[in-house]
């Protein structure tokens, strides 16, 4: 399992010189942003519309956000942290169209449950357990939801998640783990175990 591990850090470790030579080659050169663009849309629309809950919206600020990004591409000192910069700008983005639309959004599931159904091994959820997942989500505070809505939808490491936290990574770790085990006893505690 060690090996595993130490093989998908690995990978992970290349896929990040390769998003650094990307990044440096999107300051000068258009297709280059338009490789990374198609590599970052997917992850931070799902995320935005994990915050906002409307299609339209999420689509905005998807764009807004990608616009930023060109516009303030060479201000980002180290290209290895695009992509906690970038969910930074998509995270300010929603911060900014709440402040102006002042409403909230209901905590819903189902913007975590097509990773969910990936990492399942029936990849179906039993309507009950949605019904109780949602609920557990309901109870969630919003930094709580953040970092679900980081981990899970957005696919961020725990050190991206805390750059775009400003936390510390064992804080964002630990906070994680122990927010887990919570939902986990009280799904168990609501079923019954």
């Amino acid at each position: 399992m060690a090996e595993l591990d130490f093989s998908q850090e690995m990978i992970r470790d290349r896929m990040a010189i390769t998003q650094s030579s990307l990044v440096h080659e999107a300051l000068e050169d258009r297709h280059a942003f338009a490789a990374l663009y198609q590599q970052w849309v997917k992850p931070v629309y799902r995320y935005l519309y994990s915050k906002v809950r409307d299609v339209h919206t999420a689509e905005d600020l998807t764009s807004q956000t990608f616009i930023t990004v060109l516009q303030s591409l060479h201000t980002l000192r180290d290209p290895q942290r695009f992509p906690s910069w970038l969910f930074t700008i998509a995270r300010n983005k929603a911060m900014d169209h709440f402040r102006k639309t002042r409403y909230d959004v209901p905590a819903d599931d189902e913007w975590i449950w097509p990773k969910a159904q990936v990492e399942s091994e029936s990849n179906h959820a039993e309507p009950e357990d949605r019904i109780l997942v949602r609920q557990e989500l309901t109870r969630l505070t919003e930094p709580e939801l953040e970092l679900v809505r980081l981990q899970y939808v957005a696919d961020l490491t725990f050190i991206e998640i805390a750059r775009v936290l400003s936390r510390p990574e064992s804080t964002v770790k630990k906070t994680l783990y122990r927010l887990l085990a919570r939902v986990q006893r009280q799904l168990e505690q609501e079923n019954g175990n």
